[in-house]
């Protein structure tokens, strides 16, 4: 009962500091510098890069037939 009733106060002082104007400055000033830290501990992952020559694995098959070719042809 004591451990909420001092976190309810603790809200309520949260809440008047920032809401007065050095309250709101200096959380400003405190988010902007949270903000550069995570900036510069971050790197971009995105996504990988499109590989140009993209090996295909294909199976040739040589067929053999004797039958002479038809060629025929529309005039």
């Amino acid at each position: 009962c004591s451990a909420q009733s001092r976190q309810e106060k603790q809200r309520e002082a949260c809440n008047r500091y920032q809401s007065s104007s050095k309250g709101r400055h200096l959380h400003a000033l405190r988010q902007r510098h949270y903000r550069q830290r995570k900036k510069e501990k971050v790197t971009h992952q995105g996504s990988p890069g499109l590989v140009p020559y993209d090996l295909l694995i294909v199976e040739l098959k040589r067929v053999t037939t004797n039958q002479k070719p038809s060629f025929s042809t529309n005039n």
